[in-house]
């Protein structure tokens, strides 16, 4: 007898504007570019065999924007939206652009960015608040699409918490990793509580199509 498992398939959004600025979104409400449109339609190619079946993302425009078109090569699946799948809610720092909170806060950016304790964005989240959001959003899932494959989209510092979800908190001053737009990964959940990463941020279907780099990174 097979290992029953349920399989997650994440994707971060498209590229945006905020994006091409080095902004910090948080929970802005941002539209894909062009470019992130085009990276969108290449996820879906990508995805298009692929057995969803269920998917769900953040209710923030610029993953909505990514899963319709993902779930267009998928028309019986509906798309489930949430808020406990948005981004860091980065508080003050929201729109700001990145380069420049750096050298305005190096010693608030640098707790920000590193794993050194909790760290509480000023008018935003904290850091384990956060995690506790993604954390409880996941085990919920699990048990709701139990030996299922769920497609999730969803944002870049997600993606991190999700990992440290899986993995146990990450050691201090480890940075977690941030996922190009619509880099797909793929994780599967069994029976005992664990998980296995099968593929983490996949970026072979943007072949000719622009990937932005984080300039802080």
């Amino acid at each position: 007898m097979s290992e029953l498992f349920t399989e997650i398939v994440f994707v971060r959004h498209g590229e945006t504007d905020g994006n091409q600025g080095a902004l910090l979104q948080g929970r802005g409400n941002g539209h894909l570019s062009e470019t992130g449109i085009l990276q969108a339609k290449a996820a879906a190619l990508e995805l298009a065999d692929t057995p969803l079946t269920a998917a769900c993302s953040s209710d923030l425009d610029r993953a909505v924007q990514t899963a319709a078109i993902i779930l267009e090569k998928h028309p019986g699946i509906r798309l489930e939206t949430t808020p406990e799948l948005e981004e860091w809610n980065v508080g003050d720092y929201e729109g700001r652009n990145q380069v420049e909170l750096l050298k305005e806060c190096p010693e608030a950016m640098h707790r920000f960015r590193f794993e050194t304790g909790d760290f509480e964005v000023p008018g935003g989240e904290s850091k384990s608040a956060f995690q506790t959001r993604i954390s409880r959003f996941l085990d919920d899932l699990v048990v709701r699409h139990r030996g299922g494959c769920i497609l999730l989209v969803s944002h870049g510092w997600t993606a991190g918490r999700l990992l440290a979800h899986m993995y146990g908190p990450p050691a201090s001053g480890m940075r977690l990793p941030v996922p190009a737009n619509t880099g797909i990964s793929r994780f599967r959940h069994f029976e005992d509580g664990s998980w296995q990463m099968l593929s983490w941020n996949c970026t072979g279907h943007l072949k000719g199509i622009f990937i932005r780099k984080n300039p802080v990174e």
